[in-house]
């Protein structure tokens, strides 16, 4: 049964994504006014709070240099066909998130789940859309009414302003409410809990943006609900958590922003000291010097990591197994007929002859500072091997 909040719910999410897309301290990110045991918070700071850190950044530099905006404006009309097609109130969901982008872009915002109920009718999560929008949150409460008044009572969807901080809820609950004021109470927050406190301070020192996952809930809320749920779905269940690490692996931090004049990204898994599953294929070392030495000296952007695509073929032959030996068997199948087809073996010939260190950047000194010039490094284990194979 597709239920109201669902609708709701996803016209929050895409409120959030479209906003970072389209555009392309823990206070900023509002993460004081997100229940302490919230199962996903996503945080923004909001363009605002940047100021000069952008203006004088790499970043903005490499933006002004590429055609993105351009990029967004030609495929936006397509988008919106092809998403009315799909679902006829999709224009209309669309068309709210093109209206809230900018308000969103520029306050600090904040999503999160707080926590689902499992009842007869389904799961009904308790999460919310929060803007510390000052000014412009009268405006920004308006035009979330417009949403919220055609939405069925049984969504139970509130829209509140507090001194400019507007809220979007689904199913609030007291808890929630009491970060949704002025006068909240921060040890209630996640802000101020131990492990959010220390394990973040070891992540991007002012975000501008923050995605924190918690396992250890999300885990709970399922071995909880699932003698609810179908009988294969509690079949499937262990294995899916065991294939994919679920266990070894308790929260998840993304973050993003300025130090100095780049843009750094840095993310945190918390897990056992050997995770298995997903959590095996991030458990990796540092780039090398070597690796970083290939990188120019002129490039305006840089990423780098180690992935073995050899080794992260085999974990996910091996999840697919414990999952479904038929799938285990199909992707064999697939493989051998892709081998045959390109008359090269794709494990053995290729993937082990690739390096696990990986560069990737734009430089105006090799293909320009645009995104069109994005240029994609690996360091070769068996060189003779990998020139063989591709020639």
């Amino acid at each position: 049964m597709y239920h109201a909040w669902q609708r709701a719910l996803g016209t929050i999410a895409a409120l959030l994504v479209c906003c970072f897309s389209l555009q392309s301290a823990h206070a900023q990110l509002m993460a004081d006014h997100v229940p302490n045991k919230a199962l996903i918070f996503i945080g923004w700071s909001g363009s605002d709070t940047m100021g000069q850190s952008f203006q004088q950044s790499h970043l903005k530099a490499v933006l002004d240099n590429s055609d993105l905006p351009r990029m967004m404006a030609a495929i936006e009309p397509g988008l919106m066909r092809e998403a009315s097609k799909q679902n006829p109130a999709a224009a209309m969901v669309f068309q709210v998130v093109k209206g809230l982008a900018p308000v969103l872009w520029k306050h600090p915002t904040t999503l999160y789940i707080a926590s689902v109920d499992v009842g007869a009718h389904g799961p009904t999560p308790h999460a919310a859309l929060v803007v510390n929008a000052g000014a412009d949150a009268q405006a920004l409460v308006a035009q979330l009414k417009n949403f919220t008044d055609n939405a069925p009572p049984e969504a139970n969807i509130e829209v509140t302003n507090d001194n400019g901080l507007v809220a979007l809820t689904i199913g609030r609950t007291p808890d929630m409410a009491a970060l949704l004021t002025a006068q909240r109470d921060p040890a209630a927050s996640l802000a101020d809990g131990a492990e959010f406190k220390n394990e973040s301070a070891l992540l991007v020192k002012s975000p501008a943006m923050m995605v924190y996952v918690d396992f250890d809930a999300l885990r709970q809320f399922v071995d909880t609900n699932a003698p609810k749920m179908s009988l294969v779905a509690r079949t499937k269940w262990p294995k899916l958590r065991d294939a994919l690490g679920l266990a070894d692996s308790h929260r998840l931090y993304l973050t993003a922003g300025f130090e100095g004049k780049n843009w750094a990204t840095h993310s945190l898994l918390v897990a056992t000291e050997k995770p298995t599953g997903i959590g095996s294929m991030l458990n990796t070392k540092p780039l090398t010097d070597d690796a970083l030495k290939l990188i120019p000296a002129d490039a305006a952007m840089a990423a780098g990591g180690q992935m073995d695509l050899s080794r992260r073929l085999q974990v996910i032959h091996q999840m697919l197994g414990q999952l479904d030996p038929k799938e285990a068997e199909q992707m064999e199948t697939d493989l051998a007929n892709a081998n045959k087809e390109l008359g090269v073996d794709i494990e053995k010939d290729l993937l082990a002859s690739l390096g696990s260190e990986w560069v990737a950047y734009t430089a105006r000194s090799v293909g320009g500072n645009s995104l069109a010039g994005i240029v994609l490094v690996n360091r070769l284990k068996d060189a003779p091997r990998a020139e063989k194979t591709l020639s």
